[in-house]
């Protein structure tokens, strides 16, 4: 069962984008005049465009999301994807990328590393025999030998440098898969009693952004295929932090999703853009208009 979003702060903050202009949507929170019934205030919360709240329709149009129903999408979104994950397919996944993340890094530099100061400590073995044995007949071999011995050494040292120096950050594919497994086991005791920053947590670490569509009453998701909670440098975020798959889901019906009277006019008049001054209103639209705003008597 996914619990109710509280009332703030806002889940999504920081994960929402304008299709139109490309700007952060953000929570707001209006005060009806009206109350209920104890006496306090009927509050609305919706997400809308950060720029069209500072600057108006000169940079974007209004678009209204209620924030409730907002939220409840996304988390259903994440559950589905939560649940395949522990029947199974979490495991496998992980254990996917762990071989294909090993697989990239290519040979690991330590090994080369060990071969290398071996073949020093030869050199310099080889070279010691040399001096120790040196006769004044054969004082001209061992010179030569020596010169050959002292330019390998030369090259090898500097190998080994390069090597010291490469950038390589091993994987213990038991640690990574163990870590992963655990978070995920985690995850379902985060969506149901974790705390605001918990649930905060728990959705970014399956979404990486949702980008609002209003001209087509859609979300562009992009989700991660394995979820990654905490630091993204770490050894699970390292392997499957930066692989997603778009999802996109649509916004409907509009009524549970719009909260301005203006868009829901638009959806709901199939001759958006005519003023109800300059043309009859046929009495199915009216009708539909006045079930989905709620505003009888337009």
């Amino acid at each position: 069962m996914i619990p109710a979003a509280g009332p703030s702060p806002y889940l999504l903050s920081g994960l929402l984008s304008c299709g139109r202009c490309g700007a952060n949507y953000q929570g707001r929170t209006t005060n009806s005049t009206k109350h209920r019934k104890d006496g306090s205030k009927i509050k609305t919360l919706y997400y809308t465009c950060g720029s069209y709240i500072m600057r108006g329709k000169a940079t974007c149009e209004k678009f209204v999301l209620r924030k409730d129903p907002l939220e409840k999408m996304i988390l259903e979104v994440i559950q589905e994807r939560l649940q395949l994950l522990l029947e199974g397919d979490g495991e496998r996944l992980l254990r996917q990328y762990i071989d294909e993340e090993i697989g990239a890094q290519g040979a690991d530099p330590r090994r080369d590393m060990v071969e290398v100061r071996a073949r020093i400590e030869e050199i310099d073995r080889k070279a010691a025999a040399l001096l120790e044995g040196m006769s004044h007949e054969t004082r001209g071999f061992v010179d030569s030998k020596l010169r050959d011995f002292a330019a390998e050494k030369k090259r090898l040292q500097r190998r080994l440098e390069e090597l010291q120096a490469a950038p390589y950050k091993p994987i213990d594919p038991d640690a990574v898969l163990r870590d992963g497994l655990a978070s995920l086991s985690d995850l379902p005791r985060l969506l149901d009693s974790g705390n605001l920053e918990e649930r905060k947590g728990f959705i970014r670490a399956f979404i990486d952004g949702v980008t609002i569509v209003p001209d087509k009453l859609r979300l562009d998701l992009r989700v991660r295929t394995f979820p990654v909670f905490g630091a993204a440098n770490s050894s699970v975020g390292l392997v499957a932090g930066a692989r997603y798959e778009p999802v996109q889901k649509n916004l409907e019906p509009a009524e549970r999703f719009l909260a301005g009277t203006r868009e829901l006019w638009r959806v709901a008049c199939p001759l958006r853009g005519t003023s109800r001054a300059a043309r009859p209103w046929p009495r199915e639209d009216r009708v539909l208009f006045e079930t989905i705003a709620g505003c009888g008597g337009w």
